[in-house]
């Protein structure tokens, strides 16, 4: 389990390191959508990282509902 943890806050660093990276026209409103969710499962992950070295796993499955339907939204768009 902590393998999976560790795993993920690298990869939640490396989402937001590369963030800044990502060029998009913020007059277009698909990009705009689009990074608006990307960000959103980002901020997501991070709070769910919060709860589970804070012990609140009870919260961790209403945060992951969200995060599924926030990429399922992102997948449709893209």
């Amino acid at each position: 389990m902590m393998n999976i943890i560790k795993y993920l806050k690298n990869l939640h660093d490396d989402s937001i390191r590369l963030l800044s990276k990502i060029e998009f026209d913020k007059h277009h409103a698909l990009h705009f959508a689009l990074l608006s969710l990307y960000g959103s499962i980002i901020e997501m992950v991070g709070c769910i990282l919060v709860l589970m070295d804070n012990r609140g796993r009870l919260g961790v499955p209403i945060l992951f509902r969200s995060l599924l339907e926030c990429y399922v939204e992102f997948y449709n768009l893209v």
